[in-house]
């Protein structure tokens, strides 16, 4: 998951040292409903760890984020062919309606707070039968943190390396804001999302793959 307070260049490291398979969840989850030729919105593509395998793939990436230093590195990787700079939590997005085949947004809903526009984002981005495919943190029942999630709310967090808002999205409410847009989903799956290298304190995510105009096949 994107860390808040470490340079641009310092990301990948930090993505390692956390253990961070975000990306590789999401292209696993994705893989079977992607083909050569296809186009993509990265929602906050960062340094591009998320959207590589697809571009790697012969999808062509369209890239969104805030972070100059963030769109310099994924430039240098050739990630995507087009990188646009802008805050993903500020909507419309600058793309036409049905842009886009598939909608990615990896390790960036646990930042914000409110996902219901940027949910209703892909939606309009996306063709009909498009996958929208993301990440956020999972709530879990025993969890030793002590933060009550009921369905259909969201709770948030302080991190504790950089001090940051983090927010844990109940599953309730995802499920009802895909259902408001008009997805189904498709697969979904729970994962280690990060450790941390010293506490050894692990995070839960969970990555949701669902189509616009699909019926649901799983629970999200």
């Amino acid at each position: 998951m994107k860390p808040q307070n470490e340079s641009a260049h310092d990301y990948d490291a930090q993505s390692r040292q956390h253990e961070w398979h975000g990306p590789e969840v999401l292209f696993g989850l994705a893989f079977e409903f992607v083909n050569t030729g296809e186009t993509l919105l990265d929602m906050g593509i960062g340094t591009g760890l998320s959207a590589l395998p697809f571009s790697k793939a012969g999808l062509s990436i369209v890239g969104i984020d805030a972070s100059t230093e963030m769109l310099d590195v994924c430039r240098l990787k050739n990630a995507a062919w087009e990188l646009k700079k802008h805050d993903i939590r500020q909507t419309p997005l600058p793309c036409p309606d049905g842009a886009f085949d598939h909608v990615v947004a990896c390790g960036v809903f646990h930042l914000i707070e409110k996902l219901d526009p940027l949910v209703a984002e892909a939606s309009r981005l996306l063709r009909d039968k498009g996958t929208f495919v993301f990440t956020f943190e999972k709530h879990r029942v025993g969890a030793d943190d002590g933060i009550p999630v009921r369905a259909g709310e969201v709770s948030k967090r302080i991190d504790e390396e950089t001090g940051g808002e983090i927010f844990r999205h109940s599953e309730g409410y995802i499920k009802r804001l895909l259902a408001q847009n008009g997805f189904g989903v498709l697969k979904s799956l729970e994962f280690v999302a990060s450790v941390h290298p010293e506490t050894g304190r692990k995070v839960h995510f969970k990555g949701v793959a669902a189509r616009k105009g699909g019926t649901s096949g799983a629970g999200a």
